[in-house]
């Protein structure tokens, strides 16, 4: 499972989960998931937008992208108009 969802910094730049391959290859996807909630977590923490790398509507059932689509929304995010990125929405909880 690669990362989906890139969060931003409050200087602008955009960054992504980054699990070097060497450990990604032996984890399980509950593992890889877990670290990937605890990257949104932090960026959540801190009212960080997360640019999305591809359209909600190609997110499949039960992708990781889909996945973080779903968590976010269930923190309170927010699609902006174009689609291309989650944003805290109103009361979204940190």
């Amino acid at each position: 499972m690669k990362a989906s969802l890139q969060a931003s910094t409050e200087s602008g730049l955009r960054r992504a989960i980054q699990i070097p391959e060497r450990f990604a290859a032996r984890m399980s996807d509950d593992a890889i998931w877990a670290e990937n909630m605890k990257f949104l977590d932090r960026g959540i923490s801190k009212g960080h937008g997360f640019r999305l790398a591809s359209s909600p509507s190609r997110a499949k059932a039960g992708t990781g992208f889909q996945k973080e689509n779903l968590y976010l929304l269930s923190k309170g995010y927010v699609f902006t108009p174009s689609r291309n990125a989650m944003v805290p929405g109103i009361g979204a909880r940190r």
